[in-house]
């Protein structure tokens, strides 16, 4: 990898590219087809206004033959984005977990452990004290990105997921809730969740009235909970009350970026990026230049947020309040499809 330090991760891989042309407009034209983008979209990402996602990335590195490691280098110097082994095929919901739980196990044996989590949606963790609705996240990933014939066809009822994918996600629950660090937050970061529900009632894949009340139930126990714990400025499991040495809460408020779901995980003994590739998928990089991107693109979101505690109890109001009315709203669809 011959970037320097003062360069970033992305100026670095467009001079890449760019060799393969002749003239940067026939650059310009050829990702504006291969990622389906305007040309104004384009240009942003050239000139570093806009970073590129995890799937942009790929995609171009994939197309144009770009190497992302640089076996040429020292190890030290490598530009390193893994795709964890087996999860281009996942062949069961408890593998999957089973690999996440190992991820997170190596992650929090790290010193100094924080994380930053940028995110469009619900962080899946979220879901893990909710599991009717983290049974029918994982049915939906089943149906979509890996593709499980075992369910095609099938309604959506929680006992179709393995039992032992729950025991995994109560081991990690007060882990996860225990890492400091910063999420930042959107109004409809519930929006996929709420749509996945409307539509599988609308196709027939969920049609219990009793299920159906029970996943609102726990929409709003997630609700609940991320309200109390900003109340409180602390992170901490559901089921106890915030104690002294729970972690210090800081949440952000932003609705102008449109993201993929961002980990940025820093320790004094090694730091890394994860971000989601083919979701619930993700990819994984230990490389410097992105680490010192991405944190740079974090801080810059977190300056032009708001930030969410209850010192600002009017603003923090209304934004738990418009997380309601789209729940209430998606709510009343769902009673009419159902009758």
């Amino acid at each position: 990898m011959n970037a320097s330090r003062s360069e970033t991760f992305q100026n670095w891989f467009f001079r890449q590219l760019e060799q393969q042309f002749d003239k940067r407009g026939k650059m310009v034209n050829t990702v504006c087809s291969t990622l389906n983008l305007g040309r104004d979209a384009v240009y942003r990402r050239l000139r570093g206004d806009t970073s590129l996602t995890a799937d942009e990335l790929l995609t171009l590195a994939r197309k144009f033959n770009i190497q992302l490691d640089d076996e040429q280098t020292s190890p030290a110097q490598q530009q390193k984005i893994e795709y964890p082994n087996g999860l281009n095929q996942v062949v069961s919901e408890l593998e999957y977990y089973q690999r996440l739980e190992e991820q997170c196990m190596r992650m929090l044996k790290l010193p100094n452990l924080e994380i930053d989590y940028a995110s469009p949606e619900l962080p899946l963790y979220y879901e893990f004290f909710t599991p009717t609705l983290l049974a029918f996240k994982t049915y939906v990933y089943g149906l979509t990105s890996w593709n499980f014939e075992k369910w095609k066809g099938v309604n959506f009822r929680p006992e179709l997921i393995d039992p032992k994918v729950f025991e995994i996600t109560e081991r990690l629950i007060p882990l996860l809730f225990k890492i400091p660090g910063r999420d930042l937050w959107s109004v409809g970061m519930l929006g996929i969740n709420l749509r996945q529900i409307e539509h599988a009632v609308e196709v027939g894949q969920l049609n219990d009235p009793e299920l159906i009340a029970k996943m609102f139930e726990e929409v709003e126990q997630i609700i609940e909970h991320m309200h109390r714990m900003i109340i409180h400025k602390k992170k901490f499991p559901p089921g106890r009350e915030p104690r002294e040495d729970d972690p210090e809460f800081r949440v952000y408020h932003n609705e102008l970026t449109n993201t993929d779901n961002v980990l940025i995980v820093k320790s004094t003994a090694q730091s890394c990026v994860l971000a989601t590739f083919v979701n619930p998928n993700y990819l994984v990089s230990t490389d410097e230049l992105i680490q010192a991107q991405m944190e740079t693109w974090f801080d810059n979101l977190v300056d032009s947020s708001n930030v969410l505690n209850y010192t600002a109890s009017q603003y923090c109001l209304q934004y738990f309040v418009r997380l309601r009315r789209a729940a209430k709203a998606t709510e009343n669809r769902v009673a009419i499809l159902i009758g």
